[in-house]
């Protein structure tokens, strides 16, 4: 119904730095989220690739509350700066319009991240 359109309007996104890597969510919505091997928190990796219940359930599940509805452009900027902190060497290709044209818009924001880590890892 009118609830279900709403939320959809809104990303799940999970704070890995919250994240105890418990498995709940990922086994519960398993389209939706899976266990990022590097760090062994979850990630999601399709939005909405489960019925909303089936989220709702995974989110109140989780032990430390660390899965949130956020808006599109808030989970852009997440994952931007997610990948500049965690995983230095892949931060060199948000530069690289690995977000492509869409993002156009949000330049400031990409360069800035990149920039940071790019100018760290040259020394």
């Amino acid at each position: 119904g009118e609830n279900g359109e709403l939320i959809r309007t809104q990303m799940v996104y999970v704070d890995e730095v919250t994240c105890i890597g418990c498995y709940n969510c990922a086994m519960i919505a398993q389209s939706t989220f899976f266990m990022e091997p590097e760090h062994g928190r979850a990630r999601v990796f399709e939005q909405w690739g489960d019925d909303d219940e089936t989220i709702q359930v995974a989110i109140e599940t989780c032990p430390v509350d660390c899965i949130h509805y956020i808006p599109y452009d808030e989970l852009e900027r997440l994952e931007i700066e997610r990948r500049g902190q965690n995983i230095n060497f892949k931060a060199r290709l948000v530069n690289q319009g690995e977000y492509g044209g869409g993002t156009g818009h949000r330049v400031g924001g990409n360069g800035f991240t990149g920039a940071q880590v790019i100018s760290g890892n040259l020394g």
